[in-house]
């Protein structure tokens, strides 16, 4: 599998292409590439959008920037941390905040941050390599501050599993502590074919 990053994140590129050969048991090729050529810009919302979705081999994108839906009109559209269609995204800005902000000044210690991007990364490829998603439900986040709707897509019910949705860092941490040491439940795991 492939493991796209813009130019200054070798370091998250490495984590991420760690993670992937301990939970999903295959090995990564790292490539640099520029921000133009991973995502597209949106100046309605002076934020990006997706580009590569036609693709349908599996790669992992990273990106310092906050990622939009395609065709969000308004900078109060929710912004998400990953996103999977074949490949998967994650952006890594808000990661290192301390208040969900991805300008933070105060950032989280390193361990923090690693830990956030190894649990984002692993829920967004198990969106790619999970078969069995019969146990699965829609999940919709509403923006509290302008109602606006968005459709994450399909999750485990099982909270301790990785591929529970979160919505926010506060979330996040809270599955990080109470996930399954293996990450999945175990009718998540026993269909992951990648």
């Amino acid at each position: 599998m492939d493991i796209y990053y813009e130019p200054g994140l070798e370091n998250e590129a490495t984590v991420a292409s760690e993670s992937v050969a301990k939970v999903f048991l295959t090995n990564c090729k790292i490539l640099e590439k520029d921000r133009g050529q991973l995502l597209r810009y949106n100046k309605l919302v002076n934020g990006y959008e997706l580009r590569g979705l036609e693709n349908q081999v599996p790669s992992l994108t990273l990106t310092t920037k906050d990622l939009f839906m395609t065709g969000s009109t308004s900078r109060d559209d929710d912004y998400f941390y990953g996103f999977s269609y074949y490949s998967a995204w994650v952006s890594v800005c808000r990661l290192w905040s301390i208040n969900d902000q991805p300008e933070a000044e105060i950032k989280v210690k390193k361990q923090t941050f690693v830990r956030r991007l190894d649990h984002v990364l692993i829920h967004e490829l198990g969106h790619i390599f999970v078969r069995n998603q019969e146990h699965y439900e829609p999940y919709i986040i509403t923006n509290e501050k302008t109602g606006h709707k968005t459709d994450t897509g399909e999750h485990c019910l099982d909270k301790r599993c990785v591929m529970s949705q979160f919505e926010d860092l506060v979330m996040l941490e809270t599955h990080i502590n109470d996930r399954y040491p293996g990450y999945f439940c175990e009718r998540c795991r026993s269909s992951i074919r990648v």
